[in-house]
């Protein structure tokens, strides 16, 4: 499960603080749907990740490595050449909804990364400043030059949540992104896991099958021989 707007403004109010002024200095994906921001403010570095994995939106800060594939994919090189390098202006949550924009000011001008960790549909978009879409991580072409419009939601008001990663039952600079992190990883191991398992399921059922035709290729071979 993705995290709920509850959950994304309790992480944000720990996000805005310590990064909320910060500059973009490096930028990574890991995989096509997860991207990693090396975020710099005075004396540390803070690492932000968004994922837009369908079962698992999220954005928080992590402490563990994610390997990089060698060359960085297409959505990846466009950050690099147009976000890299860009001073944060302060994040904001789209109110009752999973949707979070970064206003940056960049070489180029301003710009507003937006987040919408909203499940299946999850995306990051790249606006101009008048809300033109530049670019997405899905790589619609069909997209890019639109003025951007929110999904259409249903009506989550007074809606009775609670949030999974209360701050107290964590520890460290920013108790509720370990206790995200630590929720994900968990889970996204079960996962990956579960996908090895049946990965080797399948090529052992392939195999079974194929062995077991070779034996009744063999079988009628042998009768043939037998009726001379």
């Amino acid at each position: 499960m993705s995290l709920t707007d509850l959950e994304i403004s309790h992480v944000l109010s720990e996000i805005q603080p310590t990064a909320g002024t910060g500059w973009i200095q490096r930028i990574f994906q890991p995989d096509a749907r997860t991207l990693v921001f090396e975020i710099r403010v005075p004396g540390r570095t803070h690492r932000l990740l968004v994922s837009c994995q369908p079962e698992y939106a999220r954005m928080h800060f992590i402490t563990s490595s994610l390997r990089n594939p060698p060359s960085p994919p297409a959505f990846c090189q466009y950050l690099r050449a147009h976000i890299q390098g860009a001073h944060i202006d302060g994040f904001h949550q789209v109110p009752g909804d999973r949707i979070v924009e970064w206003r940056l000011t960049t070489k180029e001008g301003p710009r507003t990364v937006l987040c919408e960790l909203t499940g299946r549909q999850a995306n990051v978009y790249v606006l101009d400043s008048e809300g033109v879409i530049l670019k997405d991580l899905s790589g619609d072409p069909s997209l890019i030059g639109k003025q951007y419009r929110p999904p259409d939601r249903p009506d989550r008001t007074g809606r009775d949540q609670n949030s999974r990663f209360p701050a107290s039952d964590a520890t460290g600079d920013h108790p509720i992104s370990a206790a995200i992190e630590q929720h994900y990883q968990d889970r996204e191991a079960s996962a990956t896991l579960d996908h090895v398992k049946d990965m080797r399921r399948r090529a052992l059922k392939k195999a079974i099958q194929k062995a077991q035709r070779r034996i009744e290729a063999w079988r009628q071979d042998l009768a043939k021989t037998t009726r001379f």
